[in-house]
């Protein structure tokens, strides 16, 4: 219920409104999780065709799209009008991977315990030495410092 979505996400009751109406994805939590359950869990949505990715706070379940593939058309259109143009991208878990590895410059924050997502790190990501919202603002920080 909206009720139920402001209390788990805090947002506000427009905003939580909004999420509800999700089109691509199925945000999710797993009540009790531990490793095991979660990767039961994780079978049998591939076992249905589906896909599954953890985020930040949440688990999500989705068709044949990602962050990747949505940036993937972003990228080729920005292209058509300037093929020199490079991008960005900043992220903190796992369902970021395919988003970040789209881009030029792919930023992984780092989370509230001062870890990065391990399995989003690869050759060429930066990881921030901030958390959370600072971390953020040092990848943009550093965007803007770099030489066109």
């Amino acid at each position: 219920s909206l009720s139920e979505l402001i209390r788990l996400t805090g947002l506000k009751s427009s905003e939580a409104a909004l999420a509800k109406r999700r089109e691509y994805d199925e945000p999710f939590i797993i009540k009790n999780e531990n490793e095991q359950l979660a990767l039961a869990v994780r079978e049998k949505i591939t076992e249905q065709g589906l896909n599954y990715t953890k985020g930040g706070r949440y688990h999500h379940i989705t068709g044949g799209v990602d962050k990747g593939l949505a940036v993937g058309y972003l990228i080729d259109l920005y292209k058509q009008i300037n093929p020199h143009i490079k991008f960005a991208g900043i992220g903190d878990a796992q369902n970021d991977i395919a988003m970040l590895k789209q881009v030029d410059y792919p930023f992984l924050v780092r989370k509230p315990n001062g870890e990065f997502e391990k399995r989003a790190y690869f050759d060429g990501v930066i990881i921030t030495d901030g958390i959370g919202p600072a971390g953020f603002c040092e990848a943009v920080d550093k965007l803007m410092r770099l030489k066109p």
